[in-house]
């Protein structure tokens, strides 16, 4: 999941793992808000309640990129003007890529 989440969304650890296996991703551009991982032995049996949404001009490639590095589309009943695409991270965790600008 941490490799995953790094190269999706560009950021670095801040630091080491913890001694519990928690790992925390930073922006390297301080911008973005830190994601803090547990460690995970399995995927997720459940679906979560909360997801990330990641916006983008150019939502095709984003998806492309996304699915390369280890996602899978999640099965959803698309409405005509939704502007987002339901992705699965590789431990099973939702996420949106939201059409965002030109």
């Amino acid at each position: 999941m941490r490799a995953f989440w790094q190269s999706a969304l560009h950021y670095v650890p801040a630091d080491p793992a913890t001694a519990a296996g928690w790992i925390v991703l930073t922006d390297p551009k301080a911008q973005g808000p830190n994601i803090s991982l547990p460690p995970r032995d399995k995927p997720a049996t459940t679906r979560g309640w909360i997801h990330l949404d990641l916006y983008t001009p150019r939502q095709r490639d984003e998806v492309d990129r996304l699915i390369a590095l280890g996602a899978n589309r999640y099965r959803w009943r698309y409405r005509q003007d939704d502007d987002f695409v339901f992705l699965q991270d590789p431990d099973g965790n939702l996420l949106c890529v939201v059409q965002h600008g030109s």
